[in-house]
């Protein structure tokens, strides 16, 4: 989420003439609430599945993965499993080769089509708090 440091920038700092100070004056009290409302502002999105999921929940989001092989084209299933069964739709970086694509993740799932002789990585900068990610093969070669 490219708009994530901005929010932290902002939670830290209140106001951009806050940010130049260095006596501790920009220091202040707030809610969760308020830190949520500050964050959809600036991303402009409703970030209720996000906070939920990591503010009100004791077990990190699952990731599971489903790797069904091919003979000319494999697909990667991906999906958010929540302890409560809810929505989370963080998106996913997926490295293909040398390209690394950002999936989003519609309703917690998405699939993506790539070559068979390319490996697929998983958040390959290990930017996501999650559970470890385990990669269900399915061989549909020779069919």
């Amino acid at each position: 989420m490219k708009f994530s440091l901005k929010i932290l920038r902002r939670w830290a700092y209140p106001t951009e003439e806050l940010e130049k100070t260095t006596d501790g004056s920009q220091c202040r009290l707030v809610t969760t609430e308020d830190l949520i409302q500050q964050a959809e502002k600036i991303s402009g999105k409703n970030l209720e599945w996000l906070f939920y999921a990591y503010l009100k929940n004791a077990k990190l989001p699952e990731l599971a993965a489903v790797l069904i092989e091919k003979d000319y084209e494999n697909e990667l299933r991906l999906k958010w499993n929540m302890p409560d069964n809810s929505i989370f739709e963080m998106p996913v970086e997926i490295q293909l080769g040398n390209e690394i694509k950002t999936l989003e993740m519609k309703n917690g799932e998405t699939a993506v089509k790539f070559n068979p002789m390319i490996e697929p990585k998983i958040d390959p900068n290990n930017w996501i708090a999650k559970q470890k990610v385990k990669i269900e093969k399915y061989s549909k070669r020779g069919f």
